[in-house]
This record gives C-alpha cells, sequence and structure tokens, in this order.
C-alpha cells in the first residue's frame, strides 16, 4: 500500500479525540505522509499510519496526544517553542557559559567543525563508558555532546569548512 498523498484527492475529515469537533487534520512538517496530526479546530495531536491507504469516506483510528488547550488559535504552522525541553537546553548553555569564560565568548565560531566532532565523540564516549559528569566542567557529558552538535550544525549551516 502507497501512503496517502495530496494529489490523491482524498478529503479526510474525522472527529478529534481531543475537541470531538468534525474537521480536516492539518499533518505535521506538510503532506499527508508524516504520521503526526493536528486538529485544526483546537490543536489537539494524534497519530496516523502513514502507510496506511486511505479510501474516500473510511473511519480513521487515532491515539490521542496532548491538547492544546480550548482557546482557538491560528498557530498551526508555526514552530513549537513551547515544547522545547528548557531544563536541558538550560544544560547546553551552562556548557556555553563555561567555555566562554575558558575560551571567550565567541571564539567557538572560529573552530573547525572536526575539532568538535571529536569533542563530540569523547564526551558521548565517556558518558557509554559511565561517566555522566565532566571531570573539568561538573557538567554532564551529554550536555556537551549537545552543545559540539548545535556548534557543528551552525558551522555547517553557515557555510564554514575547515581552516576558515
Amino acid at each position: 500500500m502507497a501512503p496517502c498523498k495530496p494529489e490523491d484527492d482524498v478529503t479526510m475529515e474525522m472527529e478529534c479525540p481531543v475537541c470531538k469537533t468534525i474537521s480536516k487534520p492539518r499533518s505535521v512538517g506538510g503532506g499527508f505522509h508524516y504520521s503526526k496530526w493536528r486538529c485544526s479546530a483546537c490543536g489537539g495531536w494524534f497519530d496516523f499510519d502513514p502507510n496506511h491507504e486511505v479510501k474516500q469516506g473510511e473511519e480513521i483510528t487515532v491515539i490521542i496526544h496532548e491538547g492544546r488547550g480550548d482557546a482557538k488559535k491560528f498557530d498551526h504552522n508555526k514552530l513549537m517553542w513551547d515544547i522545547l525541553p528548557y531544563d536541558q537546553i538550560e544544560k547546553i548553555v551552562e556548557v556555553m557559559t563555561y567555555g566562554a569564560g575558558k575560551y571567550g565568548a565567541e571564539s567557538w565560531k572560529t573552530v573547525d567543525s572536526p575539532r568538535y566532532e571529536a569533542a563530540f565523540m569523547r564526551h558521548y564516549v565517556e558518558r557509554k563508558k559511565g561517566e555522566a559528569v565532566d571531570k573539568d566542567s561538573k557538567i554532564s557529558h551529554l550536555a556537551h555532546a549537545a552543545c559540539n552538535l548545535l556548534f557543528m550544525m551552525w558551522l555547517e549551516e553557515h557555510g564554514k569548512k575547515e581552516g576558515e
């Protein structure tokens, strides 16, 4: 069975398990191939099997995810900053603050990406070997690893290549 696609001209209306409104769900990320959907009325989340071929008029079983309240707000295509795990993000900021004190606030932008790859692996391997916290900084190895990945993402997005 092929996944349902927008060009299949399938009208998908279903009862939202959160608000019980009959509506057309909006996919997350665009297209009918995504498995997480949002109710267009209340913003409630549910799963949809992306490999199931939907036929006209077919009932679809949904599994509820957390709702986003009863108030109407047309934010279904906006980034969902409110689901970010801020406590863990704060740990990454602790690593950056520690590094700023040791190396300078913006110096991380001048380091070659392969060095961050190596640092990521060192922290990740130490965590896998059972050491949860870095001995020097007293901050989680996973926070250090995540910080290195963040730096690598930034360097890639800004076109920084080795030696620049």
